[in-house]
């Protein structure tokens, strides 16, 4: 909860700073590719804002909850095999 509302203030920056970039392009005090790369980072900001609400919504095991890579399957399968004959 306490990234997403960082993330939410970083995107609320970034989108100020792409807006002050604008006005500063139409003052022609700024160039284009000052304009372009605030928006970037602003779009840059959003999908990060995005992507952690995302992972707040996930169930705790899709954040990091134990996960055993895909070669030990094999192995855990003859376990559980073997318990069942038991």
């Amino acid at each position: 909860m306490e990234q997403m509302q960082r993330q939410g203030e970083l995107t609320k920056l970034a989108h100020e700073q792409s807006a002050a970039a604008e006005n500063l392009l139409k003052a022609g005090a700024s160039d284009k590719l000052e304009f372009a790369s605030a928006q970037l980072e602003a779009t840059a900001q959003r999908a990060a804002y995005l992507d952690a609400q995302v992972q707040a919504q996930q169930p705790w095991p899709a954040r990091g909850g134990i996960q055993r890579p895909v070669e030990t399957w094999p192995a855990l399968e003859q376990a559980a095999l073997r318990k069942q004959k038991r």
